[in-house]
């Protein structure tokens, strides 16, 4: 197993630093996710994790295999990932651009219904 995650994280990470460096990742995803929410102009702040995950799942798929590929070939991209914080931002920075990609699409999906 140790050689396994040798050959897929590289020379640069070991499976310790990797799964610590996803957890603060998957933690940037989460505050965008939130900040997301609460700054939705629903009426009822009330939180259905069936809605919210089902409406969000493509989202939230684009956003963890974003973190896996900084994570990898960050150093190769010249995101240096060196804190905690700044793989915290990676996430909420992933997570939003996914979130751009994700509302262009419906966008262009609605012009399309229209012509």
């Amino acid at each position: 197993m140790k050689e396994f995650f040798h050959h897929l994280l590289g020379e640069g990470f070991s499976a310790a630093q990797f799964f610590a460096y996803f957890i603060w990742g998957v933690l940037g995803v989460a505050i965008s996710l939130y900040f997301d929410f609460t700054s939705s102009g629903a009426e009822h702040k009330t939180f259905d994790p069936k809605y919210f995950f089902t409406d969000n799942l493509w989202r939230i798929i684009g956003s963890v295999i974003a973190l896996f590929l900084v994570i990898i070939f960050g150093e190769e991209l010249g995101f240096p990932i060196s804190t905690n914080f700044g793989m915290l931002m990676m996430g909420f920075n992933a997570d939003k651009i996914i979130e751009t990609i994700k509302d262009r699409k419906k966008r262009k999906d609605q012009v399309k219904q229209f012509d």
